[in-house]
């Protein structure tokens, strides 16, 4: 379906039911775009588009003329993704039951239906139900309304996954969340994923943002701050949404946050190479143009120089959210980081990554640091505390008893060595310059591939890094037992109360477990390759 972005006349705030059957009125969603009153489908974002003809296609004609019209309500009144809900709670009724209209036995049929876990659908059609007859519009009898008020029915659940420790959906341990860190550095590194998906992936981890806010950022909303003693704030107004789970209107409110600086100078990357982009499109561009550029523009829906020749008209376009990235994109990088940095979860199979994940990751590490429930609703843009007390009460702690032996167990399904085992310095690459030699104080360890600055620490940062190329040779076991005895230490300095700071070196170890492990297995298929050989002479 194409989108009509003309402006057209929004239907009458309390229209007449003839009007309604009579004619096909254009009207506005929340989020700015023209509707088609009798269309199948409503686009009421760039996310969302809505099946109503799925729907009016089974219903009574005056049931189905009462559902369109309590829906364009809804349309107009609330967030796309709260209609899109509502429209597929009721498709699902309607194919469960087999009904086309609404009685109180089918609604009870239906009831009996659903489980614990998805009354939920009913608890949300419910309310759509009573604004329908609330509004006056045909279809909905009031024994229907009465019997719906008098039930208690279960919202969505909350906070289960986070209470078990879910390895599929609940919060991710620190292990994981630096592969997936790390992963996106990398694969950024190495050309394969951009800039925006780099800076999209350290959003969703370092904030916890929703991939809607992530979405909704234009380039105007990164500032500069001051703080005590003269340093440099770095700051996101970051657009907000779904309050009382229900997204708000496109950018209505902006919060500013802090964030570090390394995330910023990623978001400046961005920011440089949109402009330079939408440069070339329409020239020049007023800094007051720049400021509205989606920090994440949809560059298959950016019109042609026909459809907007001009900057006004480009400016007037961004507006609403239709030349934002679609929300789905975030998700999908989140999984093309997973897939191609061949990022494991605890399990050992590839991690199991949303954007829910992550909002579960930070409210879980923020109680484990020692957070309450409005600091962490805060955090997590939750206008109340009902859903933070998740944290606090259950909050996770994965700090686990690492020894050798475990450590070595664990290591591959860890995949946290990123680098290339070499046997000699000679096969190394830049192994012929001495600059990239590590060492760690004494001995020979390694040699780095990369002519790149790096100011980490070697060579406890170098394990985990695509650049490393370990020599077989090394005594990688005595760097183990150094990051093992210093893990111990930490752990009885703080009384393993700050898992956190105990665990910030698990990934590494289990690094150097890898390699010790990969060290192993290629001296023992050498040693074999040796003896056959031996024995082929021999015979």
């Amino acid at each position: 379906m194409t989108s009509d972005w003309s402006k057209a006349s929004p239907l009458p705030k309390e229209p007449q039911r003839s009007d309604r059957a009579a004619s096909d009125q254009k009207f506005e969603s929340r989020s700015g775009y023209s509707l088609s009153f009798r269309a199948d489908y409503w686009r009421l974002s760039k996310d969302k588009v809505v099946p109503i003809g799925a729907v009016t296609e089974i219903l009574k004609p005056e049931v189905a003329d009462g559902f369109r019209s309590a829906l364009a309500h809804y349309a107009k009144e609330y967030s796309a993704s709260h209609v899109f809900n509502v429209t597929i709670h009721l498709l699902h009724y309607l194919r469960a039951t087999g009904a086309d209209a609404f009685s109180v036995v089918e609604l009870t049929n239906y009831r009996s239906s659903l489980t614990r876990e998805n009354e939920y659908r009913l608890s949300s059609l419910r309310g759509f139900i009573t604004s329908w007859f609330e509004l006056g519009y045909p279809g909905v009898q009031p024994d229907v309304i009465e019997t719906l008020k008098a039930w208690r029915l279960r919202g969505n659940t909350k906070g289960r996954a986070v209470k078990r420790l879910d390895p599929k959906a609940g919060p991710l341990d620190d292990i994981e969340l630096e592969a997936l860190n790390t992963a996106s550095a990398q694969l950024f590194e190495t050309g394969k994923i951009d800039a925006a998906g780099l800076a999209q992936v350290m959003l969703l981890t370092h904030l916890g943002s929703r991939p809607i806010q992530t979405s909704h950022i234009k380039i105007k909303d990164l500032a500069l701050g001051e703080q005590g003693g003269n340093e440099t704030a770095y700051i996101l107004n970051l657009p907000q949404a779904k309050q009382q789970g229900e997204d708000g209107p496109f950018r209505g409110t902006l919060k500013p946050k802090r964030v570090r600086k390394h995330l910023w100078e990623v978001l400046q990357m961005q920011a440089r190479q949109v402009v330079e982009w939408a440069g070339k499109r329409i020239s020049p561009l007023s800094s007051a143009a720049v400021a509205e550029l989606p920090l994440f523009p949809n560059t298959d829906a950016w019109p042609t120089a026909a459809e907007c020749s001009s900057e006004h008209a480009l400016v007037s376009r961004l507006q609403n959210d239709q030349l934002h990235v679609p929300t789905n994109f975030v998700r999908d990088v989140l999984k093309k980081v997973v897939r191609l940095g061949n990022v494991r979860g605890r399990d050992g199979d590839l991690l199991t990554i949303s954007p829910r994940r992550l909002r579960y990751t930070t409210g879980s590490r923020a109680a484990r640091e020692g957070f309450g429930k409005w600091v962490i609703a805060n955090l997590l843009d939750h206008k109340d505390t009902q859903n933070a007390g998740v944290y606090t009460d259950n909050h996770p702690n994965f700090t686990k008893v690492i020894d050798k032996a475990m450590s070595l167990a664990m290591a591959p399904l860890a995949q946290a060595f990123m680098g290339t085992l070499v046997k000699k310095k000679a096969q190394a690459r830049l192994g012929d310059d001495p600059r990239q030699e590590i060492s760690d104080g004494f001995n020979e360890i390694g040699v780095c591939g990369s002519h790149g600055y790096c100011g980490a620490l070697a060579p406890i940062a170098c394990y985990t890094c695509i650049h490393f190329q370990p020599l077989l040779e090394a005594p990688h076991g005595q760097v183990l037992d150094r990051l093992l005895e210093e893990r111990e230490r930490v752990k009885q300095y703080t009384n393993a109360d700050d898992d956190v700071v105990v665990g910030a070196t698990d990934r590494t170890i289990l690094a150097v477990s890898q390699v010790i492990r990969l060290c192993r297995e290629r001296k023992a298929k050498d040693a074999d390759s040796v003896g056959s050989l031996q024995e082929e002479g021999h015979g």
